[in-house]
């Protein structure tokens, strides 16, 4: 009996070993090696297929930053969104599989377009852009969007045509190795497209500008406000961070700098010139050669802005590297009156170090350390120390993302000088003039 069950557990282990071989447990997918008959059978009915192929680019880069549990989540959700358009524009009898368990690479094969005819490649084009949309729209409903690097897609298609004398097996994968190769060269596409856009937008001076107050958290009357750029609303651009996060990446970030500040301060008209103008500046953009020239206090001079009331924000995208240098082109934009704040402070780089080497005049604490501040204690008693260190040595502090009432009175109470948030009022133009809160 012994050995008969000995027997059982050892064909129940391979059983299983073989069984995980077939379904990848996290997607709940199949993989093209079940499917395979499937496929055989969708192709002997309609002699062409479409084959989309998607995978995540980068994927070690990512899995090795955050490891694997929220890679896996992420491929979760791209399984479900590629379930949630086979359901919307496919037939049932289209098959999503993944190419190996845990690889997370996708192949669909589709074997009609919308309107029941054979698949097409204007069709599969359409498809992708769906799926690209669809794909950036739940991971940000997952909270998946704060993740750095940004997940990008690799995404392309082939077509297979039935033959009689060749294995499927054979057909598929080299539609495979076709899809990726065209997945590849499609990023490379997509980015020169993104570019060509972002030029034209910079070219045709296209930033819209919003201006958010800046508030006296003790008096309620308002300080400055903050000029906040976006690109067209006809663009994929619109999204500031999507604008600000690919001019870095294609080194472009000079170009829309200057363009944003130029904006910012000629669509600064309409505010009386007693309030303080804050510019968000990247620390790429500060040895700028502009800043130095006399372009920048003509365009001042124009706007009727007084330079003493420009606050320079640095956000510091990239970490200072060399604290000497950048304190020197610093020294121009001081002797035009011009004050600095440091942004995002307690996030990212905005340290302690960046704020005791440039001395700045404005600290701004991150909306991270403000949200919820009304009931977290470790937040309260942070923020309390860095308030005490910088009134000790004399920085001025506003708070950002003020959404509720409890967090201003908390703010309020423990001494901040002044605050900006969706509770005072949302980024407008033409910028408000007063500010109605119930206290």
């Amino acid at each position: 009996m012994a050995e008969k069950d000995q027997e059982f557990f050892k064909i129940q282990t391979e059983w299983m070993r073989y069984k995980n071989c077939l379904y990848d447990k996290n997607t709940s997918l199949p993989s093209f090696i079940i499917g395979v008959e499937q496929v055989r059978k969708l192709l002997d009915d309609q002699k062409i297929l479409g084959l989309i192929y998607v995978s995540i680019f980068e994927q070690g880069k990512l899995e090795s930053i955050y490891g694997w549990q929220i890679f896996d989540e992420i491929i979760k959700y791209i399984a479900q969104v590629l379930k949630i358009v086979r359901d919307n524009y496919l037939t049932s009898e289209d098959l999503i599989t993944v190419l190996n368990v845990k690889s997370g690479e996708f192949l669909i094969f589709v074997s009609k377009d919308k309107s029941g005819n054979v698949v097409n490649i204007e069709f599969l084009d359409w498809l992708i852009n769906v799926i690209q949309n669809e794909i950036r729209e739940i991971l940000s409903d997952f909270n998946i969007s704060f993740i750095e690097p940004t997940v990008n897609l690799r995404i392309g298609y082939s077509i297979l045509t039935q033959s009689p004398i060749a294995r499927i097996e054979r057909i598929v994968y080299n539609a495979v190795d076709e899809a990726k190769l065209m997945a590849t060269s499609r990023i490379q596409v997509e980015e020169i497209k993104l570019k060509s856009e972002l030029n034209k937008i910079i070219t045709e001076k296209r930033i819209r500008t919003f201006y958010q107050p800046i508030i006296d958290l003790q008096t309620l009357e308002i300080f400055g406000y903050e000029a906040l750029s976006r690109g067209p609303t006809d663009s994929i651009f619109q999204d500031p961070e999507l604008l600000f996060e690919f001019a870095r990446k294609v080194n472009m970030t000079t170009e829309l700098e200057r363009l944003c500040r130029e904006k910012s301060i000629i669509n600064s008209t309409s505010i009386p010139n007693r309030y303080k103008l804050f510019i968000n500046t990247e620390v790429q953009a500060i040895p700028d050669p502009e800043f130095r020239e006399e372009k920048l206090g003509v365009l001042l001079e124009s706007a009727g802005v007084d330079p003493k009331n420009i606050v320079l924000e640095i956000t510091e995208r990239s970490a200072i590297r060399n604290y000497e240098m950048f304190k020197n082109s610093l020294k121009f934009l001081r002797k035009m009156n011009f004050s600095i704040a440091i942004d995002d402070a307690g996030t990212g780089h905005a340290s302690l170090q960046t704020i005791t080497e440039l001395a700045p005049d404005y600290i701004k604490f991150d909306m991270s350390l403000v949200k919820d501040i009304d009931k977290n204690l470790i937040k309260r008693n942070l923020l309390s120390t860095l308030t005490s260190f910088s009134k000790q040595i004399n920085f001025i502090i506003i708070a950002e993302g003020i959404e509720t009432k409890g967090e201003y009175q908390v703010l309020k109470d423990m001494g901040i000088n002044f605050g900006q948030g969706f509770f005072f009022a949302k980024p407008s133009f033409p910028a408000v003039s007063e500010i109605t809160v119930e206290i």
